[in-house]
């Protein structure tokens, strides 16, 4: 997802969610969609990372067209709507509802104002030391904690693939580490029983924190490299 235009990929999406019947459950529309069958974490993590798309649009076409930030509200409204529609009890039309005409015209022209992003900057071996560093003390951290061993170890396997993405040091750049500190959140902040257990515990808020690290040192090269606000919320940051 993070060599892609992030708006073509959230054009990509409203279209197949319009395609789809509107009387589906709304966990098996986003199955489909993100074609993670019954695999429930793996959506989570999938729907995580979909829901950072509209801050990563915003911020490219701020970059791009400044000054015009109020013109987006309405679309990035309606996306958010779309994925916060409760996916045991809901119906798919009412994703399809959030979708509407306006939106759909506005994605196509943030798709086309867009160019493709080109790989990030090779993080240098002193960054990736320093988040290294920052990551396996928080995993010190999770192992002291008293989180149940099911969470734990969600936690540990996301955090162990931003660490492997990290050892990658002929090719690792800003955007594959974001990209995968991306699914690491996301998988944290959409997994109900997850959050749960790290805002009780206050890992989430050691998470928050330790991710956060992450993102101010990529964002350095990469500028639109941010964590969202309303994460710190889920997580127990703040």
């Amino acid at each position: 997802m993070s060599s892609e235009n992030p708006a073509s990929k959230l054009l990509e999406i409203a279209e197949q969610a319009k395609g789809l019947r509107d009387n589906l459950r709304v966990r098996d529309g986003w199955s489909r969609i993100f074609g993670t069958g019954n695999d429930n974490a793996q959506l989570m993590a999938e729907m995580g990372q979909a829901m950072l798309l509209p801050r990563k649009v915003l911020m490219e076409l701020n970059e791009r067209f400044p000054g015009q930030e109020s013109i987006h509200q309405h679309w990035v409204n309606k996306v958010t709507q779309a994925f916060l529609v409760d996916g045991n009890g809901g119906q798919w039309k009412s994703v399809q509802q959030s979708f509407d005409a306006h939106t759909i015209s506005a994605l196509t022209m943030a798709s086309n104002n867009l160019s493709t992003p080109t790989p990030g900057a090779t993080i240098g071996a002193t960054q990736i030391t320093a988040m290294r560093e920052r990551l396996e003390k928080f995993l010190d951290d999770l192992e002291a904690s008293e989180l149940s061993e099911g969470t734990k170890e969600v936690v540990r396997q996301h955090i162990g693939k931003v660490l492997d993405t990290l050892d990658e040091r002929g090719i690792t750049s800003s955007e594959a580490v974001e990209d995968a500190i991306h699914r690491t959140m996301g998988k944290a902040a959409m997994d109900p029983h997850v959050r749960e257990d790290l805002q009780k515990s206050g890992v989430g808020k050691k998470l928050y924190e330790a991710a956060l690290f992450v993102y101010a040192t990529i964002g350095a090269i990469n500028d639109s490299a941010q964590l969202p606000d309303a994460l710190r919320n889920l997580l127990g940051g703040g």
